[in-house]
Formats: C-alpha cells, sequence, structure tokens
C-alpha cells in the first residue's frame, strides 16, 4: 500500500537521518487503584492487535517507499520495579531510554508497549510508536477501546473497523480533489509578505536528536481561570493558550506579526476521525500583535485565525514549506509550537488516571503542549533541542 501524504514527509525526513529518534512518539498512562494487571495487559494486547495501522513496515527506493503487512503476535512487556530504591526513577528512566532509541522502518513491530509497576496500586502503561504508523489521536482512540474492553468486554463491543487502506483511500480522494488545489492556493496567499518568523530559541545546525523539558501543573485556581477566560469570550480554552504564547513571543522579541506552529489532528472526514493512523500537522498560524492589545481582543483576534486557517488543515504543512524554498519544511515558517491536545478519557473501570504525553515528534522552536486532564488541571510542558538550550533558559 503507497504511503500518504503524512506518512510521507515522515519517510523523507527520517532517510536524511535514519538513525535520529526524531519521529519516535511516547505517552504514559498512570493507572491508581487496584490494578488488575494480567487483565489489563490481555486488553492491551486485544487493542494493538485491533489497530491495524502498527501491523506495517515501510520498504522502497527513494520516492517509492511502500506500507507492507507485517502482522507479528502482539506482546505487552511486564517490568515490575516495586523493590527499586526510587521505582518511580526507574521507570522514567527506562522510558527515556527507549523512547530515543532509534527505529528501523524496515523491521517490524514499529511500537512498544510496557507495562511498569510501581507499586501494589500503581502501574504505568507506556506506549510508544514511529510517528508514521499513528498520531496522538489514534494512540487515543485504541487507549479508550483498550480501557472500554478493561471497564466490560461486552459492552465494549465487537472490533472496529480500523482498516489503514480506509485512511489511504481517503488521502488519495483529497489529494486529486479540487479542495486539494484550492487549500494550496489559500496557504500561498495566507503567507505572502510573511518574513522570518520570531523564535524563543536558536536554530539547531541539524535536526533534533532529544528535548529539554520543563513541566508545570497549573492548580486548580489558575486552571479555572484559562477556562473563566475562553468562557467569557466564547471560545476553547485552546485559544487562551495560544494568544498567551502570542503575547509572550511578542514580549521577547518585540515582533508583532507571529507565527505560531499550530499542530492539528487534520481529520476532517468521517472516516479521518474513525480510523487510527497518522494524520496530524503542523500549520502556521499568523497573528498580529499589538501593545495596546487587551487580553480580551488577542484571544479574540487568536480564534478569529485559528477559524480561518481551520478549513484548509488536510494540505501538508512539510510540502507547503518546500514549495515557498524552505530546507526544513514548515519548521522555516514558524516560530514556537502551541500543541493543545484533545482531552483523552479512557475509562478502566474504577481505576484513577493520569494521560502525559512523553514526546510527540520533531521539535520546532519551544514546543508548548497543554494537557487538560481536567480536575487534575492543565499541565503545560515546554520542550526544546537539548543541544542549543539549557536548563536555566527553559526555567525562565
Amino acid at each position: 500500500m503507497p504511503l500518504t501524504g503524512a506518512q510521507t514527509g515522515i519517510w523523507l525526513a527520517q532517510q536524511l537521518e535514519p538513525d535520529n529518534p526524531m519521529y519516535n512518539i511516547a505517552f504514559r498512562l498512570d493507572l491508581r487503584g487496584r490494578v488488575d494487571v494480567g487483565r489489563l495487559r490481555q486488553v492491551a494486547e486485544q487493542a494493538v492487535t485491533e489497530t491495524d495501522c502498527l501491523h506495517y513496515r515501510v520498504t522502497g527506493t527513494v520516492g517509492e517507499p511502500r506500507l507492507v503487512p507485517a502482522r507479528l503476535p502482539v506482546q505487552v512487556d511486564l517490568v515490575d520495579v516495586r523493590d527499586a530504591d526510587d521505582p518511580a526513577a526507574v521507570a522514567d528512566e527506562l522510558m527515556r531510554q527507549d523512547r530515543t532509541q532509534p527505529v528501523d522502518l524496515a523491521r517490524p513491530p514499529l511500537f512498544r508497549h510496557v507495562l511498569l509497576r510501581l507499586a501494589d496500586d500503581w502501574v504505568v502503561w507506556y506506549q510508544r510508536y514511529h510517528h508514521i504508523l499513528i498520531d496522538a489521536y489514534g494512540v487515543g482512540l485504541l487507549t479508550m477501546r483498550a480501557g472500554a474492553l478493561y471497564t466490560d468486554p461486552e459492552a465494549a463491543g465487537p472490533a472496529p473497523a480500523w482498516e489503514a487502506v480506509r485512511l489511504y483511500e481517503d488521502d488519495a480522494r483529497y489529494r486529486s480533489s479540487e479542495d486539494f488545489v484550492a487549500d494550496q492556493r489559500f496557504w500561498h496567499q495566507y503567507l505572502s509578505g510573511a518574513g522570518e518568523p520570531a523564535r524563543l530559541v536558536p536554530r539547531g545546525e541539524r535536526a533534533v536528536r532529544d528535548g529539554i523539558r520543563a513541566s508545570v501543573v497549573l492548580d486548580e485556581r489558575r486552571s479555572a481561570s484559562v477556562r473563566s477566560a475562553a468562557e467569557r469570550a466564547g471560545v476553547r480554552p485552546s485559544r487562551v493558550m495560544i494568544a498567551a504564547v502570542a503575547a509572550y513571543l511578542h514580549r521577547r522579541t518585540g515582533a508583532v506579526d507571529v507565527t505560531i506552529g499550530l499542530p492539528v489532528t487534520a481529520r476532517l472526514t468521517e472516516v479521518q476521525r474513525a480510523v487510527p493512523g497518522m494524520a496530524s500537522n503542523v500549520v502556521p498560524l499568523r497573528l498580529t500583535v499589538r501593545p495596546e492589545m487587551t487580553g480580551a481582543e488577542l484571544i479574540e483576534a487568536t480564534d478569529a485565525a485559528v477559524r480561518a486557517v481551520r478549513p484548509h488543515v488536510r494540505y501538508r504543512g512539510e510540502e507547503l514549506g518546500k514549495e515557498l524554498g524552505s530546507a526544513d519544511g514548515v519548521a522555516d515558517l514558524v516560530g514556537p509550537t502551541v500543541n493543545v491536545l484533545p482531552f483523552v478519557e479512557p475509562v478502566f473501570g474504577d481505576l484513577r488516571l493520569a494521560w502525559d504525553p512523553l514526546w510527540l515528534g520533531p521539535l520546532n522552536d519551544v514546543t508548548i503542549t497543554v494537557t487538560d486532564r481536567h480536575e487534575a488541571g492543565l499541565r503545560i510542558d515546554l520542550d526544546a533541542d537539548a543541544a542549543v538550550t539549557g536548563e536555566a533558559d527553559m526555567a525562565e
């Protein structure tokens, strides 16, 4: 099966640096309570088995990559670290080492799942994939399916129709449509006159190999203030976070015209929303930030800007960058990236859960990832290239 447009961009980038783990994506799901580890392992293996997009390898020469079925028995590893002096630190290091290992696209499986038992009432489900197979949205579908199976196998129903070929056919229809041509025209006009984007950190001389992270979890009061600001403006909380980053970028650099990297699920059709796979995209979002603007005005302008680009988000950012003469695709067109993840709310019986992204692929400048964990508050992760950024810079 040929690659989709989204997969082709990843494949081409990976060919330039085959030993670079930049296109791994990784997640952790913390489960607390009376965890039935055997049952959890069983439903995780079933959900992975049902997720067709994972069971492929990539082969072919330059310009002719193809997805070849590679369905192997699924095994979720079980690692017990309860006897370690610091189980959490041991688990963190295991996950870090795994996600920073390069993946050979021709040698399946292109994913790994581990259940890490940190305490009698604490298990971490670690998931790592090559981004060419699946995106965060697809991982959310898989995880929610496993939760449904864990909670009530009968109510969960039969295996979903998750055949990867459905995504390829949907992508092929788009790329041969008038919508594709119209989207291309839109983006070229949209970026006409855009200058060098303002950035928070220097550009590295080579692709990012590992990142440095600073994280904060907003307490209930500050999380509520973000949601209240969104409610008053009649917009989603994501717009408030994007506006806040744009304002900070303006204060740091003095730039009035800023271009933010906007990660999007790019799932505008019923098929795309229903089937796990790789469809996500990063598109430029242009904003004008003036010193006299109020917060409410900037939030309103941000919402209008997102609404303007949303119908066109299927057009690949990496293709757009190359068409505009960028050697590094969309990375040359944008400054910091603001990734507000859709809320993933799986249910695993009566267990208490916390869902956190560990690594979401290549970094553009500083990547700000916001995870809404509802009662647990908003988690904000700032990731940047460890080769050009230090801990002091990230703390600032």
